[in-house]
């Protein structure tokens, strides 16, 4: 699996992120219908009288006013009026993530969705690759395992966690998979041996890439998979219930530009990072918590 010595990196952001999650919900009840019905109407009338007002604009103002009110008014560029600067060019500013110039920009987000669930990361853990982020964001842990493909320093445990037999069943409180689920191109029985790996009630917490370069290191001959959202929450629900399943995407235009040019974390405005944008999930997190035991019937 992939190692992350290099992920270990301080962040000082905790959080504080603006997003708003998407629901599980069948759709709207009809009475909600209705209401939708008569504002498509509405927002029909109003859009038909916006055109006709921009077509009258466009024909009758001169080039420099329509621009200026084009950028203050409506919030647009007028076409070929965009300054690239530095993205001006075909290859990326680094291949690597932004390794070589400090900290992946994805990082803010997988070691923030760590943060907020630190208090899962407890009991007999397992971490692939290492256990960095375990020793990091865990406490009251009382037996840590390491998973990897190759005989390591930590590796507690060899194999493919696709593969039957190389879990124990039943046997972790918290599981940790960052940046690794995608390398695996049969995901479903990943997943479903990372449920039966985990105790009744306990917590995988995995990341997997959204908007990405693929990998142009020893991990890109293996790179099989990028996910929304929406593929992550069905992957999951095949092996865990609705109810214990959290799946978020984090990311926007601006941190899918900066993180496709390999752009480091201490060179972007963070504040801009916070703003989720769902059309361009940069990073997408699932909190898997395994059923409980039912009691025995009395």
């Amino acid at each position: 699996m992939m190692s992350r010595t290099s992920y270990a990196s301080d962040l000082d952001s905790k959080a504080g992120i603006d997003h708003r999650p998407g629901t599980n919900s069948a759709g709207p009840t009809p009475s909600a219908k209705v209401c939708f019905s008569s504002v498509s109407k509405s927002i029909s009338t109003k859009g038909a009288k916006q055109l006709r007002f921009r077509t009258w604009l466009s024909r009758n103002l001169p080039q420099p006013l329509k621009a200026a009110l084009g950028r203050a008014i409506l919030g647009k560029r007028p076409v070929g009026s965009i300054d690239f600067g530095d993205f001006a060019r075909s290859s990326p500013i680094n291949r690597h993530f932004g390794y070589h110039r400090g900290t992946p920009i994805d990082r803010f987000y997988i070691e923030s969705f760590l943060t907020s669930h630190a208090n899962d990361i407890r009991g007999r853990v397992l971490e692939v690759g290492e256990a960095t982020y375990s020793r990091r964001f865990g406490s009251g842990i009382t037996q840590q395992d390491v998973l990897h493909v190759d005989e390591q320093p930590e590796a507690t445990i060899l194999g493919d966690i696709s593969r039957d037999g190389v879990l124990p069943v039943a046997a972790f409180d918290c599981i940790i998979l960052t940046q690794t689920l995608h390398l695996i191109f049969d995901m479903r029985a990943a997943v479903a041996q990372l449920e039966r790996a985990l105790k009744p009630g306990g917590v995988a917490l995995v990341t997997v890439p959204g908007v990405s370069s693929v990998d142009a290191g020893e991990w890109g001959g293996g790179w099989c998979w990028s996910l929304t959202a929406h593929s992550a929450r069905l992957l999951f629900r095949e092996s865990f219930d609705d109810q214990g399943l959290t799946v978020e995407a984090f990311g926007n235009v601006y941190t899918a530009t900066c993180f496709l040019q390999g752009l480091a974390l201490e060179e972007v405005d963070r504040d801009m990072l916070k703003h989720c944008d769902k059309h361009y999930p940069v990073t997408v997190t699932i909190r898997a918590r395994k059923a409980r035991a039912k009691p025995p019937p009395n």
